[in-house]
């Protein structure tokens, strides 16, 4: 993998993280002032924010991690030859 290619998928996985738990966080936050229940649904939004970002890192690092061990087998194969 190319170094800017790496660059750029780190990137967009810190993003994923930033919208998932800012977006959570403020979700629960409007709908606390909407049901008047401050702050127990901002923090669980801000619970389920970190609970997608985990989960939707776990799915972007998984095809990486499957293509290394690949690789690492093929190389293991290419020197048994």
């Amino acid at each position: 993998m190319a170094g800017w290619e790496a660059a750029l998928r780190l990137t967009g996985m810190g993003w994923y993280v930033v919208v998932a738990v800012i977006g959570g966080t403020v979700g629960g936050r409007a709908l606390d002032n909407w049901l008047d229940t401050s702050p127990g649904l901002t923090v669980a939004g801000l619970l389920l924010g970190i609970l997608v970002a985990g989960f939707g890192i776990k799915r972007m690092i998984s095809p990486i991690l499957a293509n290394s061990r690949v690789s690492r087998k093929q190389g293991e194969k290419d020197k048994d030859l």
